[in-house]
């Protein structure tokens, strides 16, 4: 429980403490966008990293529900999926491990440039949900129109089919 809490606490706590630090001064100067980095394990759950998959949906409805909350304010809200990204996340990641046939195919891999590049792209056009790379709205998307196989599959890799 103690490893769930360090995580919510990182991946959902601090983003919306930041946000209501920030909020009253966007809506005063009726402009602004919070970006909250989520994950593509945010949009659909890893078995490997069930936990981090939680904190990272429930970063996405936050960001859903501010851009709803705040529209009138003109205030916006973009979530940023990134796939695997190429630092030392997977070194230094509080729980859960990918498969390792998952982090040698560095399908879904970018760097950290090509992310924040991708933000940067999503700022300048006002975009709602950035995924990067954008290969990876593919498997979103098969995970949401045919998740038993999705699901199949994910468990087949985790070892747990």
């Amino acid at each position: 429980m103690e490893v769930t809490r360090r995580m919510m606490e990182l991946n959902f706590f601090a983003p919306l403490a930041m946000a209501q630090l920030v909020v009253p001064h966007m809506r005063a100067r009726r402009s602004g966008m919070i970006v909250n980095v989520g994950s593509i394990a945010g949009k659909m759950t890893l078995p490997w990293m069930t936990i981090y998959s939680a904190s990272k949906y429930a970063l996405g409805s936050l960001t859903e529900g501010l851009r709803m909350e705040l529209r009138r304010d003109n205030v916006k809200t973009m979530l940023v999926c990134p796939g695997y990204v190429t630092t030392g996340f997977q070194e230094h990641v509080i729980a859960g491990q990918a498969p390792a046939t998952v982090v040698r195919s560095r399908r879904f891999a970018i760097t950290a440039e090509e992310c924040a590049a991708a933000i940067r792209r999503g700022v300048e056009r006002d975009a709602r949900t950035v995924v990067a790379p954008a290969s990876g709205w593919i498997v979103i998307a098969l995970a949401r129109l045919i998740p038993s196989i999705v699901h199949a599959q994910m468990a087949r890799m985790n070892e747990t089919a």
